[in-house]
């Protein structure tokens, strides 16, 4: 297979062929039957449809993509909506042109109206109908053509109780989606620029789908595109005039010509002009499908204006599949050799035989953790099928791969035809890394704050051999802002930090990867609550209320009488210092003393009412051996120790003597007489007069 094979994007592998760790194990083996689909088309026929798809273009997209389905296999289903459901049918065969005419023609029926939209309603509808009634054995996924503004109370500047509701369920319909393999495609209808192609994005991208705005006719091309490589997994061939059938494996050809024409003639091998084409016309696009083409040569005439641009494409809708069929042996080592081997087989399972490459190569595609080409190994026929021997190059990996077969000789990426589901084989010893676990998580979200969920990755998971990991975000229903101006995570080295939060739920795969290639997924859901305004009203209500009272406690404490006399001594030998004041506070700098790492500005003596005063400081001081920032110093005595750090280097000692006798009450009664030596009463008086307090 030619070079050009090599260049397929890893966008191609995740978002198309479903590889991505947000696709469950059962899609895998699903692969090989995507030509053929569960499909949910969810159609917005709300009121600002008039406006935004004037020209109903959405209808277009919708039968581009029955054109390109195939005549036979699919199973299909609607919903259309506004602010409710307004028609759904359940998931029936929809086989040939006759049943993708009435499924068109019924969804037809529900023309937009005046109601408002409820996207979030509209695509719960839409899981539940595949949960209930899809065909097992093939792939599933939702259709939604909308403008993609979610509105239930037509104010821009609010959030309704009934908006919160069908935002819920959006979010909870997009995680289950992702849950079951569900991508969802979105065409968003935007003719008059007022459409939100942001929440169109957000949805498939969240999914693995994609997503295309429409402003014009001419925009269908792109919707064309995006439709090739949903069904077919890739792009179509550009041709001239002409092109080949191959022998075996092609069951529908489909010729897209874009560009505004007036006729075309399609001859086939026979030389004989073919006639029983299937025609799709939409806009300047026009589709001619072929079912079971004769293979051989083929040529296709256009007529138009000169002057058009006109551009013909060709897809191959190819019945066979992709089966794997190598053998592994439990672990290598450097050096052996593993035979890979693959098959063509048709749907009943049955090989075909394959003799040469004249319409088929392949190749094998080793892949990383995240799914991207990193080496490719030619494949040769032998024994009917595809097989290469791959070398084993070093020990303790894990070897991932896929096996893609292309058609001999195209020239563009199209010349992906099938790939296989993804395998692996493993050399040495190495042992995976152990998933400690899937996390949840529920943020609240205050008005008026920047809110912040922060995941440490390396808790995630841990290893026998490797102590450190490498991270990967292998999908997620929020938007990494490394991709999207405005999504709602980054990873930061071993961190991922989220700051925006699109969808009121949503939910990671982290996927942790050990040196050898080996991994374990992780599944962390992320949930918000919205506190919302009024709450938040509520809570700054209680908080001034709470100020309040703090402030009133900080009038009572700053107008508590001292009823007596601070006193301050630094070290041992030092003076005793005397401050007085009414009521309050004595700050410490009108002590006019250094004090060792203390703020005097910061720092006071706080009046107690008479019966002592409490010192504080700005940093920790030591009283009895134990550090605090508030200490309370006694009326009397002969002053209280206090060390200024630790070790005691620097002392000062405070006391407190209070204006209050024992026996005088602030309510001003007389203290009681006492008989002296003679007999005589007397008055019992206080001293006013300082002593200085000995050791």
């Amino acid at each position: 297979m030619k070079k050009r094979m090599k260049k397929l994007t890893a966008l191609l592998l995740g978002a198309v062929l479903g590889f991505g760790g947000a696709v469950p194990a059962k899609a895998a083996a699903e692969e090989n039957k995507a030509n053929k689909y569960n499909v949910v088309f969810v159609v917005d026929e709300s009121g600002s449809m008039l406006t935004t798809d004037k020209n109903q273009l959405r209808y277009d997209s919708l039968d581009l993509f029955l054109g390109l389905m195939s005549q036979q296999g699919n199973y299909a289903g609607t919903v259309s909506f506004d602010d409710k459901i307004l028609h759904s049918e359940k998931l029936t065969a929809v086989n040939g042109s006759e049943g993708k005419s009435a499924l068109s023609a019924v969804i037809r029926e529900n023309t937009a109206k005046q109601g408002d939209t409820d996207i979030g309603g509209a695509l719960e509808c839409a899981v539940n109908m595949l949960d209930e009634a899809a065909d097992a054995d093939l792939p599933s996924a939702i259709i939604l053509l909308t403008d993609g503004n979610t509105d239930l109370d037509n104010n821009p500047s609010t959030v309704s109780k009934e908006e919160e509701t069908s935002l819920e369920k959006k979010a909870e319909a997009i995680d289950k989606a992702r849950e079951k393999g569900y991508p969802i495609y979105s065409v968003c209808l935007n003719e008059n620029g007022a459409a939100d192609f942001s929440e169109t994005q957000q949805i498939s991208s969240a999914t693995q789908g994609q997503a295309q705005e429409v402003k014009s006719a001419a925009d269908l091309e792109k919707v064309l595109q995006m439709f090739y490589q949903m069904i077919y997994g890739t792009s179509p061939l550009i041709v001239n005039g002409e092109f080949d059938v191959p022998k075996i494996g092609v069951e529908e050809a489909n010729i897209m010509i874009e560009g505004e024409i007036t006729g075309v003639t399609l001859t086939g091998p026979d030389g004989q002009v073919f006639r029983d084409a299937e025609e799709t016309k939409a806009g300047t696009v026009t589709l001619e499908k072929i079912v079971n083409p004769t293979p051989g040569h083929w040529k296709i005439d256009v007529d138009g204006d000169d002057q058009a641009k006109i551009r013909t494409s060709l897809l191959f809708n190819y019945s066979f599949y992709v089966k794997d069929v190598s053998e592994f042996a439990d672990t290598y080592n450097n050096g052996d050799t593993v035979t890979i081997r693959a098959e063509l087989t048709d749907s009943s399972d049955t090989a075909m035989q394959i003799e040469n490459t004249d319409d088929y190569t392949a190749e094998v595609r080793m892949v990383d953790e995240k799914n991207q080409v990193v080496e490719t190994v030619p494949m040769d026929v032998k024994n009917g099928g595809f097989e290469t021997d791959y070398t084993i190059k070093e020990n303790d990996h894990a070897y991932r791969y896929y096996i893609a077969v292309g058609k001999t000789g195209a020239e563009e990426d199209s010349d992906l035809v099938k790939k296989s589901e993804i395998r692996q084989f493993v050399s040495g010893s190495n042992m995976a890394p152990v998933s400690n676990g899937d996390i949840k998580e529920t943020i609240k979200l205050w008005p008026f704050k920047k809110n912040v969920y922060e995941l440490d990755l390396t808790t995630l998971a841990t290893d026998a051999e490797d102590s450190t990991l490498q991270y990967t975000v292998l999908s997620s229903a929020f938007l990494d802002k490394a991709e999207n101006e405005n999504g709602d995570y980054t990873v930061e080295g071993n961190r991922l930090v989220q700051d925006h939060f699109s969808l009121r739920k949503g939910s990671y795969v982290i996927r942790c990867t050990d040196s050898g290639g080996l991994y374990c997924d992780v599944n962390v859901t992320v949930s918000s609550i919205n506190i919302g305004l009024l709450a938040a009203l509520g809570m700054i209500g209680a908080a001034v209320i709470g100020v309040g009272v703090a402030l009133y406690g900080f009038y009572l404490a700053l107008n508590k009488r001292f009823n007596g006399d601070v006193y301050l001594r630094v070290g041992y030998d030092g003076e005793e210092i005397k401050r007085s004041k009414n009521r309050g506070r004595i700050k410490l700098n009108v002590f006019n003393v250094p004090l060792a790492g203390i703020n005097t500005d910061k720092s006071y003596f706080q009046a107690l009412g008479g019966n002592g005063v409490e010192l504080v400081t700005n940093k920790e001081i030591y009283h009895g051996g134990r550090p605090a920032k508030r200490i309370t110093i006694p009326s009397g005595g002969t002053g209280t120790e206090i060390k200024l750090d630790p070790e005691g280097r620097e002392v000062i000692y405070v006391r407190f003597t209070s204006r209050i006798s024992s026996g005088r009450r602030s309510g001003g009664r007389k203290a009681p007489r006492t008989r002296n030596a003679g007999g005589s009463r007397k008055q019992t008086t206080r001293s006013t007069r300082s002593t200085r307090s000995t050791r």
